[in-house]
């Protein structure tokens, strides 16, 4: 094989030649440096090779880290808002008539208005009998029949159911919608809404984003936006115990701060 002069580049010296031959110059020396610079070109494009790979993995490592980040903040965000988010596509919805679920206002309110009315009912239940008593014993039966609490109890009763139950009787439900989301996924998830709705829609096929609590597989919503309408989701309902019971517990403290005051001189 023929030995190439790297110095004037003549192609044809022989194997076993140590000079070129127009040249003159050494070839096993040129050709020991020429491999020598090859070997460490090689050596110097393995390690441009070879080093780069640390740095994608440190940058894939970094990219992974502000991904867990952007991550843990979202998470962080939504644990201080205290509600769920859920994304997607409406594919089923149903609207039906229901009674609101009970809550502490609707429970502590009733017990409140028990207590409120029972008092004075007893009180007058009791007086009312000894009076009824009183006149039977003595032959005023006519009387006695009035003052009857058995009698008043009833005929009071009768006019609450005629007067007062039957136009409340199917107002206290609330319009519910219930339904079907199918997230990114194609996962269903199961939501539940409680109207009027004031703003917004929920329409079949509409892409939404509620929030909201999740509860045994149901997803609760407080509030939402209509991503194909750009509008905000809120409902008109507000519940009336709440304001019920604010007004009791005035009741309760006027009754008391009376009774702080007329306590010195029922004792008296």
């Amino acid at each position: 094989m023929a030995i190439t002069c790297n110095n004037c580049g003549y192609a044809y010296n022989n194997d076993d030649a140590e000079r070129c031959s127009i040249c003159n110059s050494i070839l096993r020396a040129l050709s020991e440096h020429a491999s020598s610079q090859n070997t460490d070109l090689i050596e110097q494009n393995g390690t441009e090779i070879e080093d780069p790979l640390p740095d994608v993995q440190i940058l894939n490592h970094r990219s992974s880290s502000d991904n867990n980040a952007i991550s843990a903040t979202v998470n962080e965000d939504s644990s201080r808002s205290g509600q769920d988010i859920i994304e997607g596509r409406i594919s089923h919805l149903e609207r039906h008539d229901e009674k609101p679920p009970l809550d502490a206002f609707n429970i502590i309110s009733k017990i409140l208005t028990g207590i409120l009315i029972a008092v004075p009912f007893i009180f007058l239940f009791v007086c009312s009998g000894l009076i009824s008593l009183f006149f039977a014993v003595i032959g005023f039966h006519a009387i006695s029949q009035l003052f009857n609490p058995i009698m008043w109890t009833t005929a009071i009763a009768e006019l609450l159911e005629i007067l007062v139950l039957r136009r409340i009787r199917g107002t206290d439900t609330v319009p519910v919608y219930r339904g079907m989301i199918e997230d990114a996924n194609s996962q269903e998830h199961a939501f539940w809404f409680k109207g009027p709705v004031k703003s917004g829609n929920l329409i079949v096929g509409h892409n939404v984003r509620l929030s909201g609590k999740r509860q045994k597989g149901t997803f609760f919503v407080h509030h939402g936006v209509d991503l194909s309408s750009n509008s905000d989701i809120i409902s008109r309902y507000r519940n009336p115990w709440k304001y019920i019971f604010f007004l009791l517990l005035a009741i309760y403290l006027a009754l008391g701060i009376n009774i702080y005051f007329q306590l010195p001189k029922i004792t008296g």
